[in-house]
């Protein structure tokens, strides 16, 4: 499953950076998550599980060289003013502003994921050929109890 066209010109350097980087992506959904009828049920991840997540996802990457956080989501002026990732080159945040396979192709590229209860979300990892792979994932993708067969066995879960 990947995108008939070719990547999108103004994309070359940034998908050349993530596949030449220690690439995280990070993936924030709010949107409709966060209106009144959907939150109580999957306004999971709050600004305290991405602080954690991505606090953890340094920890696991001491090691390597070149370290790079690419932020994607519906919402990136809120990220921007409340996901920490890092200043300088260490932090990214996407535009989604382009169609929706040129993110995903984005998305899939990075090699270490940081997830959002959001099926676009696991697309991304699902769809990821990178070796090793550190999935970080909130242990429940809603609050109404339902055990999602979507997370998986090797990841990393944290309590939102």
């Amino acid at each position: 499953l990947v995108p008939r066209n070719d990547v999108l010109p103004q994309n070359m350097k940034l998908i050349d950076d993530i596949r030449n980087s220690e690439s995280v992506c990070v993936s924030v959904r709010r949107g409709d998550f966060f209106n009144n009828k959907n939150q109580k049920s999957f306004g999971v991840c709050n600004e305290a599980y991405y602080i954690k997540a991505i606090k953890l996802m340094k920890e696991k990457l001491n090691h390597k060289n070149n370290v790079k956080f690419y932020v994607f989501s519906d919402d990136i002026e809120w990220c921007k003013s409340h996901i920490p990732v890092g200043g300088g080159e260490m932090g990214i945040y996407v535009s989604q502003n382009m169609p929706v396979y040129e993110t995903l192709r984005l998305m899939y590229t990075c090699k270490h994921f940081v997830l959002s209860n959001s099926t676009f979300s696991w697309w991304g990892q699902f769809l990821s050929t990178a070796d090793n792979k550190i999935v970080v994932s909130p242990s429940r993708w809603n609050n109404d109890g339902y055990n999602s067969v979507l997370i998986g066995k090797d990841w990393i879960l944290i309590d939102c």
